[in-house]
């Protein structure tokens, strides 16, 4: 039996969702707010395809390769919501399709589809991102830990091995000195390591507000300052030109350079509250305005929503901030 769009509208009325209807009454867009699943009416409702589209783009991602078989495996493996590659312009969406016919399309059919095909467009993104930035395999999940097989206990005699302590509070790196940082012109992964290594020592845990302070206020102007020289002396820098192509202000380039700090450790989709942490809790607010700007600019991607808002870092920019 045939579904249409008074059936499918009826089903996520009953569910309380929000959704919009193209103007040819064919697509039904349905927000969750990381990413919007578009339902097309196929086939003489037929059919339903559903779609999320831009779920990543690999068109500057350095592991390409990587990424694509990933996605094979990933498509092998998955019954709904497989990932699809467009070579032309490197856009990654998730796509299934559902086929009516002459069978009858239950409501508890089509809210599965959805919600699944949104699990994979950002769940299963999070691990195709890992794998767009890094060119490794993302981690598996933890088994519970109810399943998790107990390490055996030392044979009599045999000392257990010792644990690794951590290092006491208030236990800091040294504080930058500028007096060590080479002289510009200097090429830029040189560059960068002196931005990372400031942002490492300036806001190591737990972190001072003195450090912090002497981070924005002097050491990110200086760093500025010798990437402005190098540029005049002729060295290219992709960091400098993505500052002018998207207008970046200095506390913009600020915090973007920060979430690239936190790429290189891993982070790669470090939460709002992680990345205002780089401007204090009085300019929290202002760390998040300016959060907002570069999710608007393109140059951060929000991940997740809600209180658990996670964010990384566009192609363009990871490319632009890679070291080396």
């Amino acid at each position: 039996m045939a579904t249409d769009l008074e059936q499918l509208t009826g089903f996520l009325d009953e569910e309380d969702m929000h959704y919009a209807v193209d103007k040819n009454g064919r697509a039904i867009h349905v927000p969750f707010g990381a990413c919007t699943v578009r339902i097309f009416i196929v086939e003489d409702g037929e059919g339903l395809t559903f779609q999320a589209p831009q779920v990543f783009n690999l068109t500057e991602s350095l592991h390409r390769e990587a990424t694509l078989v990933w996605m094979s495996k990933h498509v092998y493996e998955t019954k709904i919501g497989h990932f699809g590659y467009d070579p032309r312009d490197g856009e990654i969406d998730v796509s299934h399709f559902h086929p009516i016919e002459d069978g009858e399309l239950t409501k508890t059919q089509f809210m599965r589809l959805l919600h699944v095909v949104r699990q994979v467009a950002t769940d299963d993104a999070k691990q195709l991102r890992h794998v767009a930035f890094t060119g490794q395999e993302p981690p598996e999940e933890d088994e519970d830990e109810d399943t998790l097989t107990p390490e055996p206990a030392p044979t009599p005699g045999e000392a257990a091995e010792p644990l690794t302590a951590l290092p006491p509070t208030g236990d800091l790196p040294p504080e930058v000195r500028t007096d060590n940082w080479p002289a510009a012109p200097m090429p830029e992964p040189a560059w960068l390591k002196l931005a990372f290594g400031a942002f490492r020592a300036q806001l190591a845990q737990p972190i001072e507000a003195g450090r912090r302070l002497r981070l924005r206020g002097e050491l990110w102007p200086e760093l500025l300052r010798r990437r402005a020289a190098s540029v005049e002396d002729g060295m290219v820098y992709q960091t400098a030109s993505l500052a002018t192509d998207f207008r970046l202000g200095e506390v913009q380039e600020y915090a973007l350079a920060y979430v690239a700090y936190l790429h290189s450790l891993g982070e790669i989709e470090p939460t709002e509250a992680q990345i205002v942490t780089a401007f204090g809790e009085a300019a929290s607010g202002a760390g998040a305005e300016i959060v907002e700007h570069l999710v608007t600019a393109g140059l951060l991607w929000r991940t997740g929503s809600g209180q658990e808002a996670t964010y990384t870092l566009s192609p363009q920019a990871a490319m632009a901030y890679r070291r080396g």
